[in-house]
């Protein structure tokens, strides 16, 4: 669960992300968001954390990742020192009495991965939270006053209608600005994950893309599953890497990167791309297309040549009749 709070004595929040509130003074109070992990049962408080820096903090609106357990809290604040954004998809306080914060929290709620501000020069509020089950990305959702709300160039609407509008943002996995690493299409005969973590993708994971900063150097690992073998990238990967596993590349922020893992049957020839044995080909995504060699295809031939005699001797004695 999350809100706000100016008790100073919230409970559990020691080894929380934030022990202590940052705001909660006397005699005139401000407050801080909080988050809560409880039992299931309710009967007991696992770990609680304060969110906010300076100023007024107030969360609205709480997910949780279908895959890593992190979550996901949005809200609003006044405070230009919110915790965690350096490094954000939007760094700094835009203006306004209010500004729109996401925040990105460890299961346990004991470590602040990631937070952003997101917001132009006047008051922009979020009110809910959804994160896409596949690729990880953040969707947030509220209203503004702002006519430069960022990044609404190419929107479904892109300007400002007049008083208050609402607004929908979509932020990568880690509320970063970084270029995305995506796998496509995803494998169904191994899994790609990746150091640091942030790509898991194939058969065992349905992470398949992640954003990181600048210059980070990202080694993807293919690990096929039983009965199958890696035999080479595709995609951006095919030029970076060729055949090599691991798979190690430099982000640069001047373009995205999509790579292509190929998996095939174990023991079967052809190279990256394709494999063919036991009468198949099966490529990156594991579907498989029926192939054969001339002699079983001279098989194939004198089996419908057989066949066909009956046919054609009963079609001869209709006709007769």
């Amino acid at each position: 669960m999350a809100g706000r709070t100016n008790s100073n004595d919230f409970p559990s929040t020691t080894d929380g992300a934030q022990a202590s509130c940052s705001s909660c003074e006397d005699p005139y109070p401000y407050f801080d968001a909080f988050v809560a992990r409880l039992s299931a049962d309710l009967r007991t408080l696992r770990q609680a954390t304060y969110l906010g820096g300076s100023a007024l903090d107030e969360a609205y609106a709480l997910a949780i990742h279908p895959i890593t357990g992190e979550v996901y809290v949005a809200g609003w604040t006044n405070s230009d020192d919110f915790p965690g954004t350096t490094g954000g998809a939007q760094e700094t306080y835009g203006g306004g009495e209010k500004e729109v914060f996401v925040a990105r929290l460890s299961a346990d709620l004991r470590t602040l991965h990631q937070s952003t501000y997101l917001g132009g020069s006047d008051w922009d509020m979020a009110y809910a939270l959804a994160i896409h089950p596949i690729t990880g990305e953040v969707y947030v959702a509220g209203w503004t006053k702002s006519d430069d709300f960022p990044r609404t160039t190419g929107g479904a609407q892109a300007s400002y209608g007049g008083k208050i509008d609402a607004f929908v943002a979509r932020l990568t996995i880690n509320l970063t600005a970084g270029p995305i690493l995506s796998i496509s299409e995803k494998p169904t005969n191994g899994t790609i994950t990746s150091n640091p973590a942030g790509i898991n993708c194939g058969s065992g994971g349905s992470m398949c893309s992640a954003d990181f900063a600048d210059g980070t150097s990202v080694t993807l690992i293919a690990t096929p599953d039983p009965g199958y073998v890696f035999v080479g990238w595709g995609g951006a990967c095919a030029t970076l890497c060729g055949n090599s596993n691991p798979c190690t590349i430099t982000i640069s922020s001047s373009s995205d990167i999509t790579c292509t893992a190929i998996f095939m049957l174990s023991g079967s020839g052809g190279g990256p791309g394709s494999g063919s044995v036991s009468g198949r080909t099966c490529g990156s995504g594991g579907g498989c297309s029926m192939t054969g060699s001339a002699s079983s295809m001279a098989g194939l031939w004198n089996i419908l040549v057989w066949l066909s005699v009956p046919i054609f001797a009963l079609v001869r004695r209709i006709r007769k009749k």
